[in-house]
């Protein structure tokens, strides 16, 4: 759907479900609407991603948000003075969620586990603690991906990230846009966008009707 259907989906929408409101909406409200409705939809979709067994041949498909699933090589990768055996690489300006990245280490691919600030302790290596694991350790910290090494392997500036995500979708914005396409998620999906849309338009104006 162009912006311009997208918009006349709502209208249409919200008139079939609501006849007996009148309300009239101006053209950057309802962008808020269908912005809002396209964070929720991915938002849900993501959470129905499975990726316990990062299996990088069978990895992560979801056809309703394939379109927004992207895999790079992360850029700009130098070693980290404040964690031993530490690399990290720039985060993608259009991140929104985590799916799953591998690390390339002297020609040998190993997965990478996403944990919370708070778990990295038990990973670090210190007289103490040798780790061992068989997935390293990443953590996004800022604009920022680190990747932490163990005992036996020594991280480098030579060694490849890849990291694959959920981008940001594109903004709808109506006005001067009105035949542009909206490419972020698939065309199957964009009905559903409307609904979710319009449903949230009727929350707002339906309490209003009963004052």
């Amino acid at each position: 759907m162009t912006y311009l259907e997208l918009h006349i989906g709502v209208n249409l929408e919200t008139q079939k479900i609501g006849s007996n409101i009148n309300d009239d909406f101006l053209p950057e409200e309802i962008d808020y609407f269908l912005n809002e409705a396209v964070k929720d939809y991915i938002k849900m979709q993501y959470s129905n991603i499975k990726n316990e067994e990062r299996n990088v041949e069978s990895q992560f498909v979801n056809e309703n948000i394939r379109t927004l699933i992207k895999t790079n090589n992360l850029a700009n990768i130098v070693t980290v003075s404040y964690l031993p055996n530490t690399i990290k690489g720039d985060l993608p300006n259009d991140y929104l969620y985590y799916i799953f990245s591998r690390t390339n280490s002297n020609g040998t691919w190993k997965n990478n586990r996403k944990l919370e600030p708070k778990g990295i302790k038990d990973y670090i290596e210190t007289e103490f603690n040798s780790p061992l694991f068989r997935e390293y350790p990443l953590l996004i910290e800022g604009d920022s991906v680190l990747v932490i090494g163990n005992a036996t392997d020594q991280l480098s500036t030579n060694d490849n990230i890849s990291f694959t995500y959920v981008k940001t979708p594109e903004k709808i914005a109506l006005i001067g846009n009105e035949s542009t396409e909206f490419t972020s998620l698939p065309e199957h999906t964009h009905l559903e966008i409307v609904n979710i849309a319009s449903n949230k338009i009727l929350q707002i104006i339906a309490p209003r009707a009963q004052e």
